[in-house]
């Protein structure tokens, strides 16, 4: 058996650790280490007494003997410093580099290359932050020892890219620790970008200003720290750090090189303290012109659940071979997937580019043994179905979301729903739930069966039978979850519907028939042309609804998961149709709703969102089908709702077209606590809505919203931020909002709410 021990390599000059140094034993060549982004590295003890070489840019190689003695490996600056700096400007020599860089970034982002084929190692880890191979932990007077490292897994992927956006994942190799049988990846994109040169780097789903970035010299601080030559190429090491500790910025060094005015390495941590410590590393390397990353890792520490002394760190480390530029399409039905190919669990060692390390060899037997015996493992091999809110009792398993619910009209909500379990049946549908409403005192309940035409179901046909209650609908498209809360205008519904649906990346698509029963629990009379309809309404019809978004479609736990790419912006489409006639139906019309949202990201002066909502109706449909503006206001301190107006009651106005705009203006954060970090915002909403056929409906009084409606907010996100035993935070958003319709002096709960947002924070 091989045995492997650890060393570590430093920067001589300030005692940090250097990521991805190169560690080769002369005497036997197959004998090579690669260290990781703190600069550790693990080499086989069969190089004991051989000539071991460090190499790494910018610093003096050095030629010493392997020992178990020597823990630590200090390398030198180089001192291959030209005489005189070569670029003189009125704004200082580093600001000076980072444009040249910026003046290339069109061509360096390889996003803008027309094809791309390469091989990517892929390397993720999961312990303890210590050098230790091994801790012990003692809670109620039992000490239990665990090896340092607890997870680990791997894998290679051949990666296939076509302009604009078009990206096919074939996982060739996969190995996990804890997962033996199951399949499992995590893409290296997941946690830092390929795709370099954006104006922001995304971490914890908060957008951090990146250094190489047009007007990021408001930022940051700049400096040029040392300006050497290497195999014929000039290097500039530039120092970066924020301006002000509230700007969302990094501190680290970036390497740029004269070859191209590329950025040959970079290295990126946070700068305050708000989320968890983490540090990014790239490097890049020139193919005949063409600079393509050559090395990524990151690093990620998080509290400990058994103690602050023994805090979790995460580490990802990325490989990248194998680099074509050829012009090879992909096939339109492997666009933005990763797919896992079935044999690849068997792989892995044949690809693995250099020997697995010890601490991460224990982690494989560590992991068996948490899979077979441990909760954990329990965890681990229902992952498909707690992702999807489902608890599994064997062949069956329980919507959890069923349990217990709340909304207006039942006030509260009791059930169960027993669904088929979809690890033992990852095809077949079958489900039923009951529920029993305590301020009706009626029983509602439904069942389902269907088919998944995929594993990873992302494609479906399911037929549904409903006998409940139900609210019309006010947060049309995106925001139909704050219905419940919202609604209260109810029916009792009875409706069968069968629907297709087709979810593949940046086409999402469902088309469903549908034939429903409503008796309205309000005065409500819908007058045909004939007689007037003032008990059960029956409508049947179809409907079409197209969502358009670019992402990624990732299996993981047998499972899948899209990845939204918020450069790019939402569009969905809802068409519906009553047809007169069938199965009783008494309605006729035609209505088209359309949205889309975008996210404009700016370095100076922060994020603007923007949503345009519109819709019309042809024919004359009863309450529940034409349109009512989305609203939100219940009283002086309500929630806030995204993309709704704040200052209106809910069912106040109605329409068969409307237009609607939501626009919020994320200014900036102001300053930094850890129970506070407050970023200003500005809102304005707008919306006009005309109902041309108030006629149709007796018993409720309709009116509509022709005259325009206009309102403005001010507020902070994140003004309170709670943390929670340091893993995450609750944060409070708090803002107001005024009805700007008749300019009149601030009512509270009138035109003038106070508005309270909350969530997690990371």
């Amino acid at each position: 058996m091989t045995i492997y021990s650890q060393g570590r390599i430093i920067d001589l000059s300030n005692d940090e650790g250097l990521p991805f140094c190169t560690v080769a034993s002369l005497q036997h060549p197959d004998l090579m280490a690669i260290s990781d982004i703190s600069g550790y590295f693990t080499l086989s003890d069969k190089a004991i007494g051989d000539s071991i070489l460090l190499t790494y840019i910018g610093y003096d190689t050095l030629l010493t003997v392997y020992n178990l003695n020597t823990k630590v490996y200090a390398l030198k600056p180089s001192n291959q410093y030209l005489n005189e700096a070569l670029i003189v400007a009125n704004d200082g020599p580093a600001i000076a580099l980072i444009k040249k860089v910026l003046r290339n970034r069109d061509q360096l982002n390889i996003q803008n290359l027309n094809f791309y084929q390469c091989q990517i190692y892929t390397k993720n880890s999961i312990g303890f932050d210590t050098d230790e191979d091994s801790i012990s932990i003692t809670n109620f007077n039992k000490t239990t020892k665990f090896p340092s490292k607890l997870f680990i897994s791997e894998s290679v992927i051949n990666r296939q890219y076509n302009k604009p956006d078009k990206v096919f994942e074939n996982i060739i190799a996969s190995s996990s620790s804890v997962m033996k049988d199951l399949q499992f990846a995590i893409p290296p994109d997941e946690i830092q970008s390929l795709h370099f040169y954006k104006d922001y780097v995304r971490i914890f789903n908060k957008d951090y200003v990146n250094p190489i970035s047009n007007f990021s010299w408001f930022k940051y601080h700049f400096n040029l720290d040392k300006i050497y030559e290497e195999h014929g190429d000039t290097l500039y090491k530039i120092d970066f750090w924020p301006k002000q500790k509230s700007y969302n910025c990094f501190k680290g060094m970036c390497i740029v090189s004269a070859n191209g005015w590329a950025v040959q390495k970079i290295t990126m941590q946070n700068a305050n303290d708000e989320i968890y410590p983490f540090k990014l590393h790239q490097e890049y390397q020139n193919h005949d012109g063409i600079w393509f990353p050559s090395k990524l890792s990151s690093q990620i520490k998080f509290p400990s659940a058994v103690g602050k002394d023994y805090p979790f760190v995460l580490n990802q480390d990325n490989v990248f071979s194998q680099v074509t530029f050829q012009p090879i399409y992909i096939q339109p039905n492997k666009i933005n997937i990763t797919e896992i190919n079935a044999d690849s669990i068997s792989q892995i060692q044949a690809l693995r580019p250099f020997p697995l390390e010890a601490k991460n060899s224990i982690a494989y037997t560590f992991g068996k043994y948490l899979f077979k015996t441990t909760p954990m493992g329990y965890l681990l091999k229902n992952m498909q179905s707690f992702v999807n809110y489902q608890i599994p009792f064997g062949p069956i398993a329980i919507d959890a979301l069923s349990v217990f619910q709340t909304n207006l009209y039942e006030n509260k909500r009791l059930g169960v729903s027993l669904l088929s379990n979809m690890a033992h049946y990852p095809h077949f549908h079958l489900g039923g739930y009951v529920a029993y409403g305590l301020d009706d005192k009626a029983f509602k309940y439904g069942a389902s069966i269907g088919w998944y035409f995929d594993k990873i179901r992302t494609s479906s046909l399911l037929y549904q039978y409903r006998h409940d209650i139900e609210g019309n609908r006010l947060f049309r498209m995106r925001n139909s979850w704050y219905d419940r809360y919202y609604s209260n205008l109810y029916a009792s519904k009875e409706s069968h519907r069968v629907e297709y649906r087709k979810v593949h990346s940046t086409h999402n698509i469902s088309v469903g028939m549908e034939w429903n029963s409503y008796n309205p629990h309000f005065d409500y009379i819908f007058i045909s042309d004939k007689d007037k309809i003032d008990h059960r309404l029956i409508n049947s019809g179809f409907d079409i609804t197209y969502r358009y978004f670019k992402g990624r479609q990732i299996n993981f736990f047998n499972t899948y998961f899209i990845t939204q790419n918020l450069d790019y912006p939402i569009f969905e489409v809802h068409y519906n149709q009553g047809i007169k006639g069938i199965l009783g139906s008494q309605f006729n019309y035609q209505s088209l709703e359309i949205n889309a949202t975008k996210t404009f990201r700016w370095v100076l002066i922060g994020n603007t969102n923007i949503t345009i909502q519109a819709g019309k109706v042809f024919g004359h449909p009863p309450i529940f089908n034409i349109f009512n503006a989305p609203a939100s206001l219940t009283g002086s301190l309500t929630l806030q709702v995204p993309n709704s107006f704040q200052t209106m009651h809910a069912n106040t106005y109605f329409s068969n077209q409307y237009v609607h705009l939501f626009l919020e203006q994320v200014i900036r954060r102001l300053y930094t606590t850890r129970f506070s970090t407050p970023e200003l915002f500005v809102g304005y909403n707008a919306g006009w809505g005309m109902l041309m056929t108030t006629g149709d409906h007796d018993g409720i009084v309709l009116k509509d919203y022709s005259s325009g409606y206009h309102e403005v907010g001010l507020g902070f996100n994140s003004l309170i931020r709670l943390p929670i035993y340091d893993w995450f935070a609750f944060g409070i958003n708090f803002g107001g909002y005024y009805n700007l319709k008749n300019l009149s002096p601030i009512k509270l709960g009138e035109n003038f709410v106070l508005k309270v947002g909350m969530g997690f924070l990371f």
